[in-house]
C-alpha cells in the first residue's frame, strides 16, 4: 500500500510460525503412520517389491546331468524361485516332492499337471497360514492331467528344494562367522520321450553377515549433515543437494529390488505405482516438488522436505533394515550399495525431518531474528 509521495510499503511477510507449527505436527503424524506400517508389515513386505526377504543362505546351482541340448536353469529370489527354459527338441518334466510328474515344457509350450501335489504345495500362502491343505484332485499317484499354460518355452515355479528352511545347521550355530557349506539339493527331471533321469544339483551356503556397526555408523553420521548444514548460509541449497542424494539412492534401491525379479518391466512397474511402494512414489513426487522452494529457504519447502524424508527413512530404510543384518539381498547390483542406500535413506531422511523440527523450536524462541534471515535469504 501507498505511504507519503508515491512510497509503496511492502506488505509485511506472513509469519513462518503457523506454517511450521503445522509442518511439525505433519511430520509428527507422518512419523507414528510409518512406525505403525512398519511394525503392522511382515518383514518380507516392506519395499521389497516382491516380498523377498534378506537371508544369510546363498543358493547356487552347480550343473546338470547329463546336458541336454537348449536346457538351462537359473534361480530366482535368492533360491525361492526356479525357472527352466526348454528350447532343444525333447520335453522336459520337472517331478514334484513325491516323484509325481509336475511340470513339462518343451516345443509345443508349458504344461502342469492337476493332480501334482506340488502345484498347490508350492502356491503362495494367505498371510496368516503357515501350511497347505491339498484339495482331492490332488494325487501323486493318479494318471497325470496336463493343461497348457504357456506357449512358450520358460516356466518358473517355488521350490522348496532349493532355499534353505529350518533352523541354524549344528556348523552354523558353532562358528556363525565361517564361511560353510550347510547343504546340497537336487531337482529331478524327465526326459518325456524316454523317461531318463536327468538331475539339477545346487549347494545352499552360509554366508557370514555383515558388521551393522558400520552401516548405523554411517546412518547416524549422515542424520548429521541436515543439521550441520542448516546453520549455514546456504542451507536451503545444501538441503536440497541432500534431498536430492537421499531420493536418487531410495530410486535406485527400488529399482534394483525390481530388476532382480528378471520379470518384465511393465509387471514391475506395474507393483511398484501399485503396491507398498506407491507411498515411496509419492514421497519422491514431494521431494522434487520441495527442491525449489527449499533451494530458496521456503518454509513449504522445508516442510515437505521434512515430510517426504521421514517417508522415506521409514519405508526405504527402517523398513529395509534387514538388509543391513543380513549378506544375502535380493537386489540386481551389489548387496554393498543396496546398504549404502539405505543407510542413506535412513540418515538423511531422519536428518530432514529433524531439521523441521529444529527450526520450529526455534523459531519459538529467535522468531524475529530467524524471520529476518529468511527474508534476506529470500530477496537473493
Amino acid at each position: 500500500m501507498r505511504a507519503g509521495r508515491g512510497r509503496v510499503r511492502r506488505a509485511p511477510r506472513p509469519s513462518a510460525r503457523p506454517l511450521l507449527g503445522r509442518g511439525a505436527c505433519l511430520v509428527a503424524a507422518t512419523g507414528l503412520w510409518g512406525l505403525a506400517l512398519v511394525g503392522s508389515a511382515s518383514p518380507a513386505a516392506a519395499h521389497t517389491v516382491t516380498g523377498v526377504a534378506p537371508t544369510n543362505y546363498r543358493s547356487e546351482v552347480l550343473g546338470v546331468s547329463p546336458r541336454l541340448p537348449g536346457l538351462a536353469i537359473r534361480l530366482l529370489d535368492l533360491g525361492r524361485r526356479v525357472e527352466l527354459t526348454n528350447r532343444g527338441p525333447v520335453e522336459v518334466v520337472v517331478v514334484g516332492y513325491e516323484n509325481e510328474e509336475y511340470l513339462r515344457v518343451g516345443p509345443a509350450g508349458v504344461f502342469e499337471n492337476r493332480r501334482a501335489p506340488a502345484l498347490y504345495q508350492n502356491r503362495p500362502l494367505p498371510p496368516g497360514v503357515t501350511s497347505t491343505t491339498l484339495p482331492a484332485v490332488a494325487d501323486a499317484r493318479a494318471a497325470p492331467e496336463w493343461q497348457r499354460v504357456s506357449s512358450g518355452h520358460s516356466v518358473r515355479w517355488r521350490d522348496r528344494r532349493t532355499r534353505w528352511e529350518g533352523g541354524q545347521p549344528d556348523g552354523v550355530r558353532l562358528h556363525p562367522g565361517t564361511l560353510q557349506v550347510v547343504s546340497g539339493w537336487t531337482l529331478p527331471l524327465l526326459e518325456a520321450g524316454n523317461g531318463a533321469a536327468v538331475a539339477v544339483t545346487g549347494r545352499i551356503t552360509w554366508v557370514p553377515p555383515p558388521s551393522v556397526g558400520l552401516w548405523l555408523a554411517l546412518a547416524a553420521a549422515l542424520l548429521l549433515v541436515p543439521l550441520a548444514v542448516a546453520a549455514t548460509r546456504w542451507g536451503g541449497p545444501l538441503l536440497a543437494g541432500c534431498l536430492g542424494v537421499m531420493v536418487a539412492l531410495d530410486v535406485a534401491h527400488t529399482v534394483g529390488l525390481a530388476l532382480a525379479t528378471r520379470d518384465p518391466a511393465w509387471r514391475e512397474a506395474l507393483r511398484v505405482l501399485l503396491g507398498s511402494d506407491s507411498i515411496s512414489v509419492f514421497a519422491w513426487v514431494a521431494a522434487a516438488v520441495a527442491i525449489g522452494p527449499l533451494q530458496r529457504w521456503q518454509e513449504g519447502g522445508l516442510v515437505t522436505a521434512g515430510i517426504a524424508g521421514l517417508v522415506i527413512a521409514i519405508l526405504g530404510g527402517a523398513s529395509d533394515a534387514a538388509a543391513l543384518v543380513h549378506s544375502q539381498v535380493p537386489v540386481s547390483f551389489s548387496a554393498t550399495l543396496a546398504r549404502t542406500a539405505i543407510a542413506t535413506s535412513l540418515g538423511l531422511g531422519l536428518g530432514l525431518a529433524a531439521v523441521t523440527a529444529v527450526v520450529e523450536r526455534g523459531l519459538s524462541r529467535h522468531q524475529p531474528a530467524l524471520e529476518a534471515r529468511w527474508s534476506r535469504m529470500a530477496r537473493r
